[in-house]
């Protein structure tokens, strides 16, 4: 099984497309589909909860860079991730007050690992920035040739939920399902860890303890 997750979504996806003998599920979650509608639309929502929470200086931060994802840098970019991260849905700064220190308190990574996994993404991002922000999952086509799951946080704010669900749609795959994990917004499998699970086991777990076909 492949699971894949945000960003993890845009090789995950190509490698169940061109090599489904090496997936048996692929498990998609904090999906990304078309990045530049995601960030466009990402920009508007998050201006709108800036507005309402009278939050002048990020409200300057991001008219400052405009809607327009294609006159984006990378600096700009980030701007519209880091405003969306500190207005997330339910948990405002879910990356700073969740994942970091799920990372810090991990026996699996060294403070050396954590900051070669941080500057990693960032030198990686820079040099890959015009490839992601042409990214469009639909691009690739729609039919599967393995199982797909979608296991979405209902208000995510950074991989937009009405975008994934729309892609859903779309997909052809022998078998398909879609989990949308309440109280979660982006990583959903960390926030809820307990419900995510249970998609995991109830809907991905048959697949793999189902009996192997009896050879003709």
């Amino acid at each position: 099984m492949v699971l894949a997750e945000s960003m993890g979504t845009l090789t995950g996806l190509p490698l169940a497309l061109r090599r489904p003998d090496l997936v048996a599920a692929l498990v998609v979650t904090d999906l990304y589909v078309d990045m530049a509608a995601n960030e466009a639309r990402k920009w508007q929502l998050t201006l709108e909860r800036l507005r309402a929470a009278g939050n002048t200086k990020g409200v300057a931060a991001l008219e400052r860079i405009g809607g327009d994802p294609a006159r984006w840098d990378l600096a700009a970019w980030n701007t519209n991730m880091a405003w969306a991260f500190r207005t997330n849905l339910p948990t405002p700064n879910l990356d700073r007050r969740l994942l970091f220190p799920l990372a810090l308190s991990s026996p699996s990574y060294s403070l050396r690992d954590l900051s070669s996994l941080f500057a990693g993404f960032q030198w990686s991002t820079a040099r890959m920035f015009d490839e992601l922000m042409a990214y469009d999952a639909r691009r690739l086509g729609p039919r599967f040739e393995v199982p797909f799951f979608l296991f979405q946080g209902k208000t995510d704010v950074i991989t937009l939920t009405d975008l994934a669900e729309e892609y859903f749609a779309e997909v052809e795959a022998p078998t398909k399902a879609l989990a949308l994990i309440e109280d979660a917004g982006h990583f959903a499998a960390f926030s809820q860890p307990d419900r995510f699970l249970d998609a995991l086991l109830t809907r991905v777990r048959p697949l793999a303890t189902r009996p192997a076909p009896v050879p003709a």
